[in-house]
C-alpha cells in the first residue's frame, strides 16, 4: 500500500489547520505556505474535506477554515477516506468488495494474511487521532 500525495498533504494541512488555528479559522494561504504545498492543490483537498464534513469554512475578513470535529474525534482512516484514499492492501481482501473477484480466493493460501494485513493497517489508522498528530507536531517543535 502506497499513501498519494494528496493523502499525505490533507493529513499534513489538517495537522497545521488544529495546531495553528486551534479552533481560529486559518486560511488555506497559510497553510499552504507552512506546509508546502500549492495553494490550488491545498484548495482541492478542502474541497473534498468541506464536502466529507471535516473542516468548515468562515467567510469574510478573518476567514479561513477551521476542524467541523475535535481533533481527538478525528481518525486518521476517516481523513484518508474523505480524501477518496483506499486503504486496501489488495483488491481480493478490500472492505468495499461485495464480490469476489479472483476465482482463486477460496484456494489462496495468502489471502488470510492480506486480510490480517489489512485489519492491522485499518487498525493503526482507525486508531490513530488526529489529536494524537497533532501531539506529535507540538513535540517535534520543542524538540528543535
Amino acid at each position: 500500500m502506497r499513501l498519494s500525495r494528496r493523502c499525505r498533504y490533507g493529513v499534513r494541512a489538517l495537522i497545521a489547520l488544529a495546531v495553528e488555528g486551534e479552533g481560529a479559522p486559518v486560511s488555506i494561504k497559510i497553510i499552504a505556505e507552512r506546509e508546502r504545498i500549492p495553494v490550488p492543490f491545498l484548495q482541492q483537498l478542502f474541497f473534498r474535506l468541506k464536502k466529507a464534513g471535516m473542516v468548515k469554512s468562515v467567510r469574510g475578513p478573518g476567514g479561513g477554515f477551521t476542524l467541523a470535529r475535535a481533533p481527538e474525534k478525528v481518525p486518521v482512516l476517516d481523513i484518508l477516506q474523505a480524501l477518496g484514499e483506499g486503504v486496501d492492501v489488495t483488491e481480493c481482501v478490500a472492505e468495499d468488495r461485495k464480490t469476489v473477484v479472483c476465482k482463486l480466493a477460496k484456494q489462496c493460501a495468502p489471502r488470510a494474511l492480506w486480510q490480517k494485513l489489512e485489519e492491522a493497517v485499518r487498525g493503526v489508522l482507525g486508531g490513530t487521532t488526529l489529536a494524537d498528530l497533532c501531539e506529535q507536531k507540538r513535540e517535534l517543535r520543542i524538540r528543535k
